[in-house]
């Protein structure tokens, strides 16, 4: 039996089931037009799963030094975005927001075709920044990113930024756990936004956005 005979049902159920999920969310939403700064690739599903535009320029990348981002995001955002040489090396197009103040922004712009194309979208999107409607999201994982969950434990604790973690932090109020299933051992990069088995929601779904992005403060 070919294994597409039997994933292609799987599959168009598992995209029902997500499009279900997806109405109960937007729902429940109230806030319409929100920023959402992130270090990796959730703003953009996030995004995408409520059917808002986006109104954030971290949409398909990964920003390093993330918590010294965020604390100067109006400087960054206005900074000039360059090209870098690490292509080679990532095999997608790379660049940094370069500073006369502070130190470089480095970012990896996993999901475009060219530079070009990932700074067009960077500048067009910075424009629809809504500094008073913003949300922080940061996402950590056991082997990536542990000196910017570091940094970010640092930071004072607001009801607009929140840590996604795969391992627990009781010490940390605005730190949410997103489960392992599907017999992950360990989280990789991307994990976080794949469907659930027979189930509608991403891993993402662990950490309730919609309530965030409405401004009720959550909880584990």
């Amino acid at each position: 039996m070919s294994a597409d005979i039997v994933l292609k049902p799987y599959r168009r159920m598992q995209a029902r089931l997500h499009e279900r999920w997806c109405n109960v969310q937007r729902r429940r939403l109230r806030n319409y037009s929100p920023t959402i700064i992130s270090n990796n690739c959730c703003a953009g599903f996030i995004y995408h799963d409520l059917g808002l535009k986006f109104n954030s320029p971290t949409i398909n990348l990964t920003v390093k030094n993330f918590p010294f981002f965020i604390q100067h995001l109006k400087h960054y955002l206005g900074c000039n975005l360059v090209e870098t040489d690490y292509s080679n090396k990532y095999g997608f197009p790379t660049g940094k927001l370069v500073s006369e103040v502070y130190p470089d922004i480095d970012i990896l712009f996993n999901h475009y075709e060219s530079f070009e194309e990932a700074r067009k979208k960077w500048f067009e999107r910075v424009k629809r920044v809504d500094y008073s409607n913003i949300f922080y999201i940061m996402e950590t994982y056991d082997n990536f990113f542990p000196q910017e969950l570091e940094e970010y434990q640092k930071l004072p604790y607001s009801t607009n930024k929140v840590v996604l973690t795969h391992k627990r932090h009781p010490e940390m109020a605005d730190a949410h756990y997103i489960g392992i299933g599907n017999g992950m051992k360990k989280f990789k990069g991307g994990d976080t936004f794949k469907l659930r088995p027979f189930s509608g929601k991403r891993y993402l779904d662990d950490f309730d956005y919609v309530s965030f992005l409405n401004g009720k403060e959550i909880k584990e």
